[in-house]
């Protein structure tokens, strides 16, 4: 399994909402459980550096689009026309990267 790591200090100072989801939510606490029970299962959990560009890279053709902001929740690669939801866009990104580093891809 493959998850991001997230800069929770950053975030939680750049919007006050998320601040509180993210205590609320205790991210750190979640991917020390999640580890340990992959683990368990003889698996392993990847973390991918935060700054892998998991949302601005395109998952059909592999081009990075470094213009997009916050706000824009569709992803429309500027080379292959290729339109999907920003954030399934990052999570096949981010599976494709853990299976690559993992030898599989």
């Amino acid at each position: 399994m493959t998850v991001e790591t997230l800069d929770l200090i950053k975030i939680a100072q750049s919007n006050k909402h998320f601040a509180k989801q993210i205590s609320r939510f205790g991210w750190q606490r979640f991917i020390t459980f999640l580890k340990y029970k992959l683990e368990d299962q003889g698996k392993r959990l990847i973390l991918l550096n935060q700054w892998y560009p998991s949302s601005k890279t395109c998952s059909s053709c592999g081009e990075v689009h470094g213009e997009l902001k916050m706000h824009e929740r569709m992803y429309q690669c500027p080379s292959c026309d290729y339109v999907i939801d920003r954030d399934i866009n990052a999570a096949i990104n981010i599976k494709r990267q853990g299976l690559i580093i993992l030898g599989l891809a």
